[in-house]
């Protein structure tokens, strides 16, 4: 498949063209593959046999992508370009100068620093082992998320329609799941897979559901229906991919993902409000949350307990103590003051792992300096991805909306060195230079 490109800015032939065949599909593989190729992994302890080759790929690619970069670079240079009359072109050497990436650069430095230094040096006792937090960190989420600095208008139309495409897939897949082994995948009340936890399924259905209604809010076409004159099929399939993702979100109990979701919901109405759709799909999504509840408890879910007792404790999966998120967020304060200036560890103490709380682990693991830097550029973030989706017309509107959902999320679930999609998100968001609205998205298949 390929997709129509939403900028006539030209860029060097042969990057323009392996641009516009792969990278955009390529970023939707690293941002949401994962989710797909988990529901085929039947037995936990063989997972790595199969997504290995997937992270060797995305690694791989996007690997290319930034010497591809570097490379452009070196011969606009030698050409002495002027930059200053080609603004496309200007995005990707100018980025690295801007403030912001500066910061989050230095922040990542810094945690690479800690991460090097407790591994290498310190060697405490850790609760995974030290080859993890070095694939996770270094080379899951941090060098594939450079390359979201340099997204542009040419990749829009594919990362989102990939995107959309394998939330779509992997959603099917995980009610398949729960249709056909409900006693076994919803056992805790939670759906779960092999290869994949109830927090990143919601967050799965969370997402499929927020980009499904960006693309029907903003009238995207899939071209071969309208070319077979049933356009209205795109508008029924994004309700219901839309519908679909709901239901996963719901089936998998997670409270981070459905309270982040609903945020974001909120977000994408408000934004629309003078819009008429905006009013249908506000009654659509009540409806539909409601049958879609109806069904997800019908399936053993355990939502509304889940929610009727927000405070309950979880289960630590490695030692099995009961630890609550209070508990820990205390536990990360206090080794905080124990090293306010450099940091404490990695990890808290007495094999508690991490805190739950993406911003309390900074300011553990960096000190006080690294953490103001991660806390600023969590803000930035969240304020840049509100005027993308409030204040400006720019059709990036949905990379917003997955950095807030994602953002808000990793508030009560997730370490720095394991969330990968969040890092992704935000290198993204921070590293978008420019915002053009574009009325539709025109998606074609050829």
């Amino acid at each position: 498949m390929a997709v129509k490109r939403l900028s006539s800015a030209s860029v060097p032939a042969v990057g323009n063209r392996l641009a516009g065949f792969s990278i955009g599909y390529v970023m939707a593989i690293t941002l949401f593959g994962y989710s797909l190729l988990a529901f085929l992994v039947t037995d936990p302890s063989s997972s790595r046999l199969i997504t290995v080759p997937y992270r060797f790929f995305v690694l791989a690619c996007n690997a290319g992508f930034l010497l591809l970069l570097m490379l452009r670079q070196s011969k606009s240079r030698s050409a002495k370009v002027n930059y200053a009359v080609q603004p496309q072109t200007t995005a990707t050497s100018s980025r690295f100068y801007s403030i912001w990436v500066k910061l989050l650069l230095t922040f990542t430095l810094m945690y690479s620093i800690r991460v090097l230094c407790e591994i290498f040096i310190i060697q405490p006792s850790l609760w995974k082992p030290p080859s993890e937090y070095l694939l996770f960190w270094f080379l899951i989420s941090l060098l594939p998320a450079t390359s979201f600095l340099f997204l542009r208008d040419q990749e829009l139309n594919k990362f989102a329609f990939g995107s959309w495409l394998i939330l779509f897939i992997s959603s099917l897949f995980g009610i398949r799941l729960a249709l056909a082994g409900a006693a076994e995948s919803l056992s805790t009340g939670r759906l779960t897979a092999a290869a994949i936890n109830p927090i990143s399924l919601g967050h799965v259905g969370a997402s499929l559901f927020l980009v499904s209604l960006f693309l029907w809010l903003k009238g995207s076409r899939i071209a071969f229906l309208d070319r077979a004159g049933k356009s209205k099929l795109t508008d029924m399939l994004l309700l219901f991919s839309a519908g679909l993702g709901l239901i996963l979100c719901l089936l998998a109990a997670s409270r981070g993902p459905i309270l982040s979701v609903s945020c974001c919901f909120l977000i994408l109405v408000a934004a629309n409000r003078n819009s008429f759709k905006a009013v249908v799909i506000l009654v659509l999504v009540c409806i539909g949350a409601t049958a879609a509840l109806s069904f997800a408890t019908s399936q053993g879910s355990s939502i509304v307990d889940r929610f009727a007792n927000p405070f309950i404790d979880y289960t630590d999966a490695y030692n099995s103590d009961f630890v609550s998120r209070g508990d820990l967020g205390n536990a990360a304060l206090a080794a905080f003051m124990e090293h306010p200036f450099l940091g404490s560890s990695l990890e808290l103490s007495d094999n508690l792992g991490y805190p739950h709380n993406v911003i309390l682990e900074a300011f553990m693991s960096t000190g006080l300096f690294g953490g103001m830097i991660f806390a600023a550029c969590y803000i930035y973030g969240m304020v840049k991805s509100m005027y993308l989706i409030v204040c400006s017309r720019s059709a990036w509107q949905w990379l917003g909306l997955l950095y807030i959902q994602y953002g808000i999320g990793v508030l009560s679930s997730g370490s720095l060195y394991g969330s990968n999609v969040f890092w992704y998100l935000l290198f993204a968001v921070i590293g978008l230079r420019r915002f053009k609205f574009k009325k539709k998205l025109a998606i074609k298949a050829t």
